[in-house]
């Protein structure tokens, strides 16, 4: 019986095969909790879908904004969208269309693989060139005056240009700022340049030595009342005068004179002095006259703390001042003093550029200024160590002058 029953207690532990099987999850049931593969791709992006939200960014993109009414996400156009303007490489739409104008008629061209790169204009011009362009402007905004056609006074500038070869912009730019009528330069030591916005320069240049040079010219709006005098026509002497026609009863007679350098015989200045004294008291007969130029000598000065002793060759031309009865109007000025300084000596200064007028003239001045401070100095590789004088009067014209010339109105590209 024993035997029996230990045989009968060890089946009962032992669990029957129907049983274990039952335990178990059946396969069939396996498969249905796991997802099916079919299913599975469902769940998925399609290639296809996946390109279409890797588009690249758009600029309302970026900035995580809606896109504007009218746009869509996904690009029709072949035009380059504002982002592709600026991304680091080229556009599908440049490949296919790389001289493909834009909007405004010009061609777009990379000006650098650099990150982010950017885009130029053939007729645009370089960052530099913009800048100075864009405080041009500044300075004629600020000192707009009378933009419009009305009957204004004759403005002159005057200069020692120092060479005048490569200094064409720099005389333009500072025309422009005060609207010069007319320009009076010496030691233009060369022909001068074409000038934008005025006429042919009349002018003289030394033919037997360097240096020197005077020249004088005026707007072309105003050319058909100007002319070159040739009455006194001195190869030896750097003087040019220009009469203007300002109206039917008033003949102004102005010139620009460059004088002898002081270590010069005496007896040559006196005898050059007595000559423009003879054509000074010509013209006065015919009209009023404005002279104008570096006459490298000292006149006595003493005002506004400043000293100056007269220099020998300062002597002879204040004696031609009062025999001519001429006034210093640069003497006179509202601004500035000096008419020379040495650039890297500051203390080494001087007055030896005038202005010289008749009464009726005098008169007639607005507003002489000297610029020390160096806005519309002359300038190039050479700086001239010269400051610019201009002189404004109200001497009227019958031509009615706009006194904004091309280079002034127009704005950077």
């Amino acid at each position: 019986m024993r035997r029996k029953q230990g045989k009968t207690r060890k089946v009962i532990n032992k669990v029957e095969p129907s049983k274990r099987e039952n335990s178990k999850v059946e396969p069939s049931k396996r498969e249905n909790l796991k997802v099916e593969p079919s299913k599975r791709e469902n769940f998925k992006v399609e290639p296809s879908k996946r390109e279409n939200l890797r588009l690249e960014p758009t600029k309302w993109e970026n900035q995580k904004l809606e896109p504007p009414k009218g746009e869509k996400m996904n690009r029709t156009s072949k035009e380059p969208t504002k982002w592709e303007k600026i991304c680091n490489k080229p556009t599908d739409w440049e490949k296919v269309n790389p001289s493909k104008q834009n909007k405004n008629g010009s061609i777009m061209t990379r000006m650098s693989s650099k990150t982010p790169t950017h885009y130029k204009m053939q007729n645009s011009k370089n960052r530099n060139q913009r800048r100075r362009e864009k405080r041009r402007n500044e300075r004629l905004q600020a000192n707009k005056e009378n933009r419009d056609f009305i009957k204004q006074g004759i403005t002159i500038l005057y200069a020692n240009a120092n060479g005048i070869g490569d200094k064409a912009k720099s005389l333009e730019s500072a025309a422009s700022m005060i609207n010069a009528d007319i320009l009076a330069i010496t030691e233009t030591k060369q022909i001068p340049p074409k000038i934008d916005g005025y006429v042919k320069w009349f002018s003289k240049e030394r033919k037997d030595r360097q240096g020197g040079g005077v020249a004088i010219t005026i707007r072309e709006d105003l050319a058909q009342i100007a002319s070159k005098c040739t009455e006194f026509d001195d190869e030896q002497e750097e003087i040019v005068w220009m009469e203007l026609k300002a109206s039917k009863d008033t003949n102004v007679y102005i010139c620009t004179y460059y004088g002898k350098q002081e270590k010069a015989p005496m007896e040559e200045v006196e005898n050059e002095y007595a000559n423009i004294c003879t054509q000074v008291e010509y013209f006065k007969k015919k009209g009023e006259v404005i002279l104008t130029g570096d006459f490298n000598a000292k006149l006595y000065i003493e005002k506004q703390g400043i000293l100056q002793k007269q220099s020998p060759h300062g002597q002879i031309l204040q004696n031609m001042i009062d025999f001519s009865q001429l006034h210093v109007a640069s003497l006179h000025a509202s601004k500035g003093v000096w008419t020379r300084q040495n650039r890297n000596k500051a203390e080494e200064r001087s007055v030896i550029d005038y202005i010289l007028v008749t009464d009726n003239v005098r008169e007639h001045i607005t507003e002489t200024i000297i610029d020390e401070e160096g806005h519309m100095r002359i300038k190039g590789r050479k700086e001239s160590d010269h400051n610019t004088i201009i002189i404004k009067t109200g001497i009227q014209t019958n031509i009615d002058k706009y006194r904004d010339t091309k280079w002034a109105i127009n704005k950077a590209g």
